[in-house]
């Protein structure tokens, strides 16, 4: 007896070259009863002595299932059988795929950000400490890496000259990039920068007749680094900042051959709060 097939799909084919079952009426009957799969599957029905097998397997070859039914009863009892057990696994597939777990997208990637207050203390060779302030924000799209924009603004330095004194300060701007370390302990962190600086020169003359001040663009380089400490939504941190001013700015007096030249060398220290994503 030559076996024949079922092809289980969308839509159900039969084909074979048996009349009893009849693969037309099988096809009929599982088409009533078996729920549609996106999976082609076959299923391979064959009779050995007085047993009717069912084999149930993928588009590859593969087996899935397999059943033996007694082959005793009408044609019309063996068709609805076989369709009855077919129907059974297709059935149990289409609940697979009902059930299956959606794909999971990948992360997106979520920038990072944080905005920061500091008291500054600012000291040029040969000068005192005198305060500023500072403000720094950071943009992260990584998160070991970021940009920060800080604003500096110092009390005036002095330098004498001629009698009195040049008063000056530096309004700067500075831009660059922000690298986090690897933490060696669990909730500190380390971080270190470097920046472009833009900075707004500003001279006054004190102890003169007649005193006047003077402004003056100067361009400088920057680097840093600071350690921070969580504490509730915030960070408390220190650090201390090097600036270097290229351009060499000179105090003069009117009328009289005396200058002084500005330094060109300042270190701040920075002490604050941080707040945001990237701390």
């Amino acid at each position: 007896m030559l076996p024949w097939i079922v092809v289980v799909a969308n839509l159900v084919a039969v084909d074979g070259a048996l009349r009893c079952p009849d693969p037309a009426a099988v096809r009929a009957e599982l088409g009533t009863l078996a729920p549609a799969t996106r999976e082609v599957r076959r299923a391979r029905l064959r009779v050995t002595g007085a047993t009717l097998h069912i084999d149930l397997t993928n588009a590859a070859g593969e087996l899935l299932r397999t059943r033996a039914l007694a082959a005793r009863g009408s044609c019309a009892e063996l068709t609805t059988a076989a369709a009855v057990v077919i129907a059974s696994w297709q059935s149990e597939q289409s609940e697979l795929e009902e059930t299956a777990p959606a794909p999971v997208p990948a992360p997106r990637r979520r920038w990072g950000w944080r905005l920061g207050l500091a008291a500054v203390g600012s000291r040029v060779p040969g000068g005192e400490l005198v305060p500023g302030a500072q403000a720094e924000g950071v943009v992260a799209p990584w998160r070991s890496v970021g940009l920060r924009v800080a604003g500096t603004l110092t009390a005036r330095h002095r330098e004498e000259v001629a009698g009195g004194s040049a008063a000056w300060t530096r309004v700067a701007l500075g831009v660059g990039p922000v690298l986090r370390l690897p933490r060696a302990l669990p909730r500190v962190q380390v971080e270190v920068h470097a920046e472009l600086l833009a900075a707004l020169l500003a001279v006054r003359g004190d102890g003169f007749t007649q005193g006047r001040q003077a402004w003056s663009f100067d361009p400088g380089l920057g680097a840093g680094a600071k350690i921070s400490y969580p504490v509730g939504d915030a960070a408390l941190f220190l650090g201390s900042q090097a600036l270097l001013w290229p351009r060499t700015q000179r105090a003069h007096v009117d009328g009289d051959p005396a200058t002084a030249d500005l330094p060109n060398f300042q270190v701040l220290v920075v002490a604050g709060l941080d707040f945001g994503s990237w701390r």
